[in-house]
């Protein structure tokens, strides 16, 4: 829990996340093992939800409430299936010596990309780096950002459009530079 807390700049923040992990933690675990029939993959998977209600904790008003409940649980399915995803690929996926040589070769040109993207995320407006978040690093749905924004499922469609159209820019413009 205390490096959960580093994470957190405000000491309301902090103690709001202290609420949320103690009330919270047990229901998730549940919904991961659901998932991931597996006590050591859904701990992983609870610790990695955890991890994402650190980063968006300051969007969090009530944490008592049912809406926040939800989330929560949404955060703790979403990953664990993620979990899943994955060990399910690299089940699938035999081993060769070259794909391994050709993954290494590409990991330091794929960390360079993600970086490039995480510099032009923060050039972005709030709102926009906020759904593109929402949607591409938490996983939510259309459906599920339009409960947490308050706002209507097409409009949330609509700034998931103009926020990707505006990071393509940030990125065409740092490409040329």
């Amino acid at each position: 829990m205390l490096i959960f807390l580093t994470m957190i700049d405000s000491p309301e923040d902090r103690s709001k996340f202290e609420i949320l992990y103690y009330k919270y933690r047990q229901i998730m675990f549940g919904a991961a093992v659901r998932i991931l029939k597996n006590d050591h993959d859904s701990d992983d998977a609870v610790h990695d939800a955890f991890l994402k209600v650190a980063d968006i904790i300051e969007d969090i008003s009530d944490p008592e409430s049912e809406h926040t409940k939800a989330t929560l649980i949404v955060i703790a399915r979403n990953t664990a299936l993620n979990m899943l995803k994955k060990k399910k690929r690299n089940l699938c996926e035999p081993f060769e010596e070259e794909k391994h040589k050709t993954r290494t070769e590409n990991i330091s040109e794929t960390l360079e990309i993600r970086q490039c993207i995480a510099r032009s995320m923060h050039s972005l407006p709030e709102h926009y780096r906020q759904i593109l978040l929402l949607r591409y690093h938490m996983g939510y749905s259309a459906n599920e950002i339009s409960e947490i924004l308050s706002i209507s499922t097409e409009n949330v469609k609509k700034r998931i459009q103009r926020a990707r159209g505006k990071l393509e820019e940030i990125l065409q413009e740092t490409e040329v530079k």
